[in-house]
């Protein structure tokens, strides 16, 4: 080789080393990604969610702002992995902080931390507790797939009798029973194809939930990005929203934005997801006995893996 000419054989050495690092590249851009289970596993996780609502009245000016952020600590343990790799296990959350603000006349502020000695006192605060203590310390069973599909959901039925006893819940359709968990759950799941990922494959995820203006349709679109510089699988996500209204004569809803983007880590080593973040926006017209109320809807959610030794 001279004057930085390559001869034939050098040249023929290249090309075979060109091909077999570009055939590499292309397998390990390939992924088959799987959760794993082991029998005992506890898993610990943070979920977060950020919501401001505005709401404009007719004949108001300006709209009345709420904003609302609410921290669920959780686990998960596995109790039994089947021969099929699904695990079945127990979801617990073990501690729960909120807090309320809101720009209407003589709104009061609310914060709450179920692992503070004081608590909050009063008829606001009497009426929010009575939405949240019953999910603390609950025992909600699932079954999920490596693949992330989530089945047999089984709720505690004292935590059901709960929820049917306030009104505010039972006004939610089915967003408190057993089907309204799992897809709860679903929403800060994933579940991955029944086959390998090139960087940039996508695929759907579908997420009904059932409420007194009509049925909402979530889908989920997640998109494969290969690895990170520390190994974790990155998956991008792009929401769309949908309202089937109900036949409800008195109140119907009317949704004109529903949508968002996001991000999921996935550690493929342990066969979980390490965290997520979602933003969604979606605004509507709620028409009830013939007024028209617009609402507009902001939220940020993130999970995060809770690896603190502190206790939850």
């Amino acid at each position: 080789m001279r004057g930085g000419i390559v001869g034939p054989a050098a040249r023929h050495v290249l090309t075979v080393l060109l091909v077999a690092l570009g055939t590499g590249a292309a397998a390990h851009a390939e992924a088959t990604l799987r959760y794993k289970f082991k029998a005992g596993d506890e898993t610990r996780y943070v979920l977060t969610q950020s919501l401001t609502t505005e709401v404009t009245l007719p004949q108001q000016e300006k709209p009345v702002t709420t904003g609302m952020t609410q921290s669920m600590y959780f686990k998960n343990v596995v109790d039994e992995v089947t021969s099929t790799g699904s695990a079945r296990l127990r979801q617990t959350y073990t501690r729960i902080k909120l807090s309320v603000r809101s720009s209407a006349a003589g709104a009061q502020s609310f914060d709450y931390d179920s692992a503070a000695e004081e608590q909050p006192t009063g008829p606001i605060a009497e009426s929010i507790l009575k939405s949240i203590k019953p999910l603390l310390n609950a025992e909600i069973q699932q079954t999920i797939s490596p693949r992330g599909e989530i089945s047999d959901v089984i709720v505690p039925q004292s935590l059901l009798d709960a929820f049917k006893s306030n009104p505010a819940l039972a006004a939610m359709g089915n967003t408190f029973s057993a089907e309204g968990f799992k897809n709860l759950s679903a929403q800060s799941a994933v579940s991955f194809p029944d086959k390998p990922l090139a960087v940039g494959d996508a695929w759907d995820q579908a997420i009904d939930l059932k409420l007194p203006f009509g049925k909402l349709t979530t889908t989920k679109t997640m998109r494969y990005g290969g690895k990170d510089e520390h190994g974790l699988e990155k998956l991008g996500i792009s929401t769309t929203m949908t309202m089937e209204p109900a036949a409800n004569p008195q109140v119907s809803m009317k949704l004109t934005k529903g949508q968002g983007a996001g991000a999921i880590l996935f550690d493929p080593l342990r066969g979980r997801v390490h965290s997520s973040t979602l933003k969604q926006t979606m605004e509507a017209e709620i028409m009830v006995a013939g007024q028209k109320i617009q609402q507009k809807s902001e939220t940020e959610v993130a999970l995060q893996l809770d690896e603190g030794t502190a206790t939850r």
